[in-house]
């Protein structure tokens, strides 16, 4: 009997853990298709959980010609997004020009949908105290 309770507990175990590193895993990668539909569709919260994933380790570093330290970081994010998802164009549109609490920044995206150019503009969060994060997204008329 100690034996059949030491066997559901080592697999209990097992099991928990192999789920663990299976959710962490594809929380990590961004889902191109997602976020794809997510700009088509104007869908703030799946354009924002998908970019958000590249963002995460974007920590601000603040110096006497940035102030805010996330220049370089949304550098990094916009070649990140064209590499990443390569079927879309990612492009600065402005650093902190928008006057919030965060500052925060634009990012226009090209999309194709059905054969159409689409264009959206992602909203990000530049705080000179955390990492960049993608608040919202939005049509963008060129």
């Amino acid at each position: 009997m100690k034996v059949l309770i030491f066997l559901i507990f080592i697999f209990s175990v097992l099991w928990n853990t192999s789920c663990d590193t299976l959710l962490n895993n594809d929380s990590q990668t961004v889902d191109c298709n997602n976020l794809q539909k997510g700009l088509i569709d104007l869908d703030s919260f799946l354009v924002n959980t998908e970019v958000n994933k590249l963002t995460k380790n974007l920590e601000a570093h603040p110096s006497e010609n940035d102030p805010l330290g996330q220049r370089e970081n949304l550098d990094k994010l916009v070649e990140s997004l064209n590499v990443v998802c390569a079927k879309m164009t990612a492009d600065l549109i402005c650093y902190a020009c928008y006057e919030s609490n965060p500052p925060q920044s634009a990012i226009m995206i090209t999309a194709d949908s059905s054969g159409a150019a689409v264009y959206r503009k992602i909203n990000i969060n530049t705080p000179a105290d955390d990492v960049l994060s993608c608040v919202s997204v939005q049509r963008y008329f060129q």
